[in-house]
């Protein structure tokens, strides 16, 4: 059975590269919720990919929510042209993100990414 994840895209991406993402992770065997209508609502220990172009008050924002939703995990993805040094990714991981991964388009990280997930749930249910 798949791994369900919920998306949510922030900033001014493509929807050409949103509809790329939501493809490549789907390839990996992950079940994507690319409209999410309030992930506030998601199932307990349900994991969510924050997706975003430029590093900004509203991923920090996403980010803090998170913490909200009860057992949730963050996966942050900083899709090409984003930015980040190491003191970002502290930042984002501070902010709730339970790990960050830089995308690149010459080698995709789909498969990084579900496996993680993948994990993430396998640990979940084992606490159960």
């Amino acid at each position: 059975m798949p791994t369900r994840v919920g998306l949510r895209v922030l900033g001014n991406v493509n929807p050409s590269v949103r509809e790329r993402v939501v493809e490549d992770l789907a390839r990996a065997g992950l079940d994507v919720d690319s409209d999410p209508q309030d992930q506030h609502k998601l199932p307990g220990g349900r994991s969510c990919l924050v997706v975003f172009d430029h590093l900004t008050g509203e991923v920090f924002d996403e980010l803090r929510m998170a913490g909200t939703w009860g057992r949730h995990r963050v996966l942050a993805i900083a899709l090409p042209g984003a930015t980040l040094d190491n003191a970002d990714a502290w930042s984002l991981l501070r902010s709730g993100a339970s790990d960050v991964i830089m995308w690149d388009d010459r080698e995709p990280p789909m498969r990084a990414v579900a496996a993680r997930l993948e994990r993430w749930a396998e640990i979940d249910h084992s606490h159960r």
